[in-house]
């Protein structure tokens, strides 16, 4: 997994993912181990109830209690800022889309800031999906990735291969830290 220092909307991505860990310590041992089988490797209550020997209805009893204490962390917040820049940090079920104002997402943690000067910064952690207007990120597994919009130059990261969508145009890339794409949106 590539690590990022970037910076989207004045969120590190680095602190977006230590509060998903505190909130996976703060479930403890058991709990915390099964939601990371169901959310970050994509396994069913059924197939972590066969790994760990426990119930199917114990294991989704962990997991809803655990996606619980992490929605309690993270919601869906719109701010608008005094420059006129607008934030939204969303939160959303697993596979579910989720819609707030001019922006949708499919992931468990996602946030979109766009600027009045059509500057733009969407990054998702463990998604698979997000839009905003016509710019998008997309991968076939869950991700964290991210994509920024400034003067006219895209640059992405992503810790999996991924599709960018700019207008009408469609760039398939791999995993990279932040790469510029195109260097003039109207090119």
């Amino acid at each position: 997994m590539h690590s990022s220092q970037g910076n989207i909307s004045g969120w590190r991505m680095d602190e977006m993912m230590r509060i998903e860990q505190d909130c996976i310590r703060k479930m403890g041992r058991r709990k915390g181990e099964i939601y990371l089988l169901y959310i970050h490797t994509g396994r069913t209550s059924r197939e972590i109830s066969e790994m760990l020997g426990l119930s199917r209805r114990t294991v989704e009893n962990h997991i809803f209690a655990a996606r619980n204490i992490v929605r309690g962390e993270f919601r869906k917040v719109s701010v608008v800022r005094k420059d006129g820049r607008k934030d939204i940090i969303v939160s959303s079920d697993r596979m579910q889309e989720s819609v707030c104002d001019v922006f949708a997402c499919e992931a468990v943690l996602a946030v979109c800031s766009r600027g009045k000067e059509g500057d733009l910064q969407i990054f998702m952690h463990n998604g698979i999906s997000a839009v905003s207007g016509d710019i998008s990120i997309e991968c076939e597994e869950p991700a964290t990735a991210a994509v920024t919009v400034s003067d006219g130059e895209i640059r992405y990261m992503s810790d999996r291969p991924c599709t960018v969508k700019a207008g009408k145009r469609k760039y398939r890339l791999p995993a990279s830290d932040f790469q510029k794409i195109i260097s003039r949106l109207r090119d």
